[in-house]
């Protein structure tokens, strides 16, 4: 039930310092549903940012009409590309002067790895977010993901005569603009190109086993960048990406990074 009152509605009032900024929600947490097979559960808890533009002339937004937005949606829709893109419709309709809507939901869940030799396995975790955006008429929808990878350096394997080399975990961050959704466990196959993946737990045969497999792929962060963005580039599902690998070197007090932009 709507209530009317006589209360002044202070945001709604003119400004006259002439700038047009964003303004919006952050970190609000609802339970999500996700169709997606990397999911065991297809209920998550989901972070939600969304933001509109103010105009130059409107001294706010109305905040609780996001809170609203966002909770109705939470409540009867299951994320995905349709969805998103009108969610964004619906908060820029709901902010009449707004030119442009954006919302962003970010989730984590795990993808289960097995090591090479035992089989034991475990949970390795996934950082996932899907944004939309409405500016006028025109729509986006994207999908992120950020994995880890180990890498090997193939400068100090090369120096060394091939028998050992300095070694580290990097983080691939991987975004895409979609036309359609792209299954969560395909996004991760995309990003993780680096001299072998992590796991969960290892034996001593395991452990022998992803150390070597590492060693005969060497990588800097300039060629994990590159093949992923090779991967990328052949699916056809993907307009545009852009991709950020940093490597937390082992010998240095400082990361490495890479990074490409598809748009630039």
């Amino acid at each position: 039930m709507t209530m009317r009152c006589n209360l002044p509605d202070v945001q709604s009032r003119d400004d006259s310092r002439g700038i047009v900024l964003k303004a919006g929600v952050s970190r609000v947490k609802l339970p999500i549903r996700i169709e997606d097979s990397l999911l065991s559960s297809s209920s998550v808890m989901g972070s939600f940012s969304a933001f509109v533009e103010l105009p130059a002339t409107q001294k706010g937004v109305n905040m609780s009409r996001f809170a609203q937005v966002l909770r109705e949606f939470a409540e009867v829709q299951v994320v995905n590309r349709v969805t998103m893109l009108e969610l964004a419709a619906k908060l820029k309709s709901r902010h009449e002067s707004s030119r442009y809507a954006g919302v962003t939901i970010r989730f984590e869940c795990v993808e289960n790895k097995l090591a090479p030799a035992t089989d034991n396995g475990g949970p390795i975790p996934i950082e996932v977010a899907v944004e939309a955006e409405q500016l006028e008429d025109k729509k986006a929808f994207y999908q992120s993901i950020s994995v880890g990878v180990m890498t090997v350096c193939p400068c100090s394997l090369e120096m060394s005569g091939n028998t050992h080399a300095h070694n580290q975990r990097a983080i691939v961050e991987l975004r895409c603009l979609a036309k359609e959704w792209i299954p969560i466990s395909e996004l991760s196959l995309m990003a993780r190109k680096g001299s072998g993946d992590l796991h969960f737990v290892l034996k001593r045969p395991d452990e022998k086993a992803v150390v070597a497999e590492a060693f005969q792929n060497p990588k800097f962060v300039e060629d994990v960048v590159r093949d992923v963005s090779l991967a990328v580039d052949a699916d056809e599902r993907v307009e545009h990406y852009s991709v950020v690998v940093r490597s937390m070197e082992s010998i240095h007090p400082y990361d490495c990074v890479g990074l490409v932009d598809s748009w630039e």
